[in-house]
């Protein structure tokens, strides 16, 4: 999880400087371009004078399957999926999903034992300093969410069962988490 910034007009020259100051960036289109840390990190500033005709804070995230038991969905805060976008090269072992959410996201986290963590994160732009908030709004059985947080059930319920299924498969298990709440 990592604070981002969607950055419209972004030139070649200025992604080099932002590089300078470890920031990664990830081309969306010729002049679009989404920024964030090298490191993960709760926050990072644009270097000084740097203006941009548009900006809007972002949080990268992905889905995780990597260790056995455990699984990571990400949703919006009414617990309807996210759509990820398409990573070709570099994907990370174990990884199902990257997205690029905008302001708030859900993130639930569900080991195979039934048990669910749900964290809310949220992106702050101010004064060119990008920062990421995380709240923890549950830590506690499937059974409880489904009761306490009926719009996180399906989500939760998906999480578990994937976390099942890596725990069987592997981290190369057939469908990736974000498609079982469909």
């Amino acid at each position: 999880m990592k604070p981002a910034l969607k950055i419209y007009g972004l030139r070649k020259p200025e992604a080099e400087l932002l590089a300078e100051n470890n920031l990664t960036t990830e081309w969306l289109k010729d002049d679009i371009g989404m920024v964030y840390p090298k490191k993960i990190t709760s926050n990072f500033k644009l270097p000084a004078g740097m203006a941009f005709k548009k900006m809007q804070p972002n949080i990268r995230c992905e889905e995780i399957s990597d260790y056995p038991g455990f699984t990571t969905i990400i949703c919006g805060l009414s617990g309807k999926p996210l759509f990820p976008y398409k990573i070709t090269r570099n994907r990370l072992p174990g990884t199902s999903a990257y997205f690029a959410a905008p302001i708030t996201v859900v993130v639930i986290d569900a080991n195979a034992s039934n048990w669910i963590i749900i964290n809310q994160y949220e992106v702050k732009m101010k004064n060119g300093e990008v920062s990421l908030k995380r709240e923890t709004i549950e830590n506690n059985s499937l059974a409880s969410i489904e009761i306490r947080y009926p719009q996180f059930a399906n989500a939760a319920t998906a999480a578990v069962n994937r976390s099942k299924q890596v725990q069987k498969w592997g981290a190369q298990s057939p469908y990736p988490a974000w498609a079982a709440i469909r």
